[in-house]
């Protein structure tokens, strides 16, 4: 099946519902019906089709990827175009009546004594705003560019020779400064323009977007068809358990627990009798009684 197919199948709702019904049916065909599985192995089944559902998450993942830059363009578009505004901004007050460089002035007795060279450099800053005005496009965007370099717009940075250093550095400076704000926002934006176009063409994104949600709708599909065997597996049981006259019917459990060999059972030893006590018999003579003898008669001591 061709990589593009496989994209359209898996973003159709309904195809990748009926791929999934279609799957059950035969594993159920299969390993239900004809080949019927034990409880032991189907359990071994979880790890099939849990392995099946990561890999499909991880294929899915690559779409982050692929949406986040695209996602970005949208919002580094007018701050780039903000920042080429500003810099135009910058160029007409420039060349206005109202800038500090193309003001008239009038030379009095008030006037610093370099007023000469003060005016000298004003003048030459409004003759280049003048020239930026006449030749900058009031639009960043030429040809197919929506943002195109300065160069290419015909911009070109202020003299920076002495007079001009000494008392219009700050407009120079801050011309300077906006310039290079618009080209680094440009650069990032195409720079996102490039990797979204990129991963668009890219064979592995379209592999994440067309195996993913395939390799999910395959492990749910396994994981009916393990529901489906269990359930026959217990009615099975519960069905041989029922008939009467015939001993409770042997689960797959237990004749796999009976094809295991068994440990030996220790038999139980009795224990010994105790030594019969010895008996103590009773003393038939009569027992001896003591007598004393009279006094007097006994024999007299010498």
């Amino acid at each position: 099946m061709h990589l593009s197919r496989i994209v359209q199948l898996s973003s159709s709702p309904l195809w990748l519902l009926l791929t999934v019904i279609v799957l059950t049916g035969i594993f159920w065909l299969i390993f239900v019906r004809i080949f019927p599985l034990s409880d032991i192995k189907w359990k071994r089944v979880d790890y099939v089709w849990l392995t099946i559902a990561l890999l499909g998450v991880l294929a899915s993942s690559g779409r982050a990827s692929h949406e986040f830059p695209k996602a970005e363009i949208p919002l580094l578009e007018p701050v780039t175009n903000f920042s080429f505004q500003t810099l135009r901004h910058d160029i007409e007050f420039g060349a206005s009546p109202d800038s500090e460089g193309c003001a008239p002035r009038i030379h009095t007795s008030f006037s610093p004594p370099d007023y000469d060279d003060i005016r000298k450099a004003q003048q030459h800053l409004c003759e280049q705003f003048r020239k930026l005005d006449s030749e900058v496009p009031k639009s960043p965007a030429l040809g197919g560019t929506k943002f195109t370099a300065l160069d290419q717009l015909k911009f070109q940075p202020l003299s920076e020779d002495e007079l001009s250093l000494k008392y219009e550095r700050r407009e120079i400076e801050l011309l300077k400064a906006d310039a290079a704000r618009y080209e680094k926002d440009r650069q990032i934006y195409n720079a996102k323009l490039e990797e979204e176009r990129n991963q668009e063409d890219s064979p592995l994104i379209l592999m994440d977007l067309g195996i993913g949600p395939l390799l999910v709708g395959l492990a749910i599909a396994i994981r009916l068809t393990k529901t489906a065997g269990e359930i026959r597996n217990k009615k099975e049981a519960e069905a041989e358990a029922s008939k009467p006259g015939k001993p409770k019917a042997e689960t797959s459990k237990t004749v796999e627990a009976q094809s295991e060999p068994k440990a030996p059972v220790p038999t139980p030893v009795p224990p010994t009798a105790a030594p019969p006590e010895p008996k103590i018999e009773a003393r038939t003579s009569a027992p001896h009684v003591f007598s004393p003898q009279p006094r007097g008669h006994g024999p007299t001591a010498k």
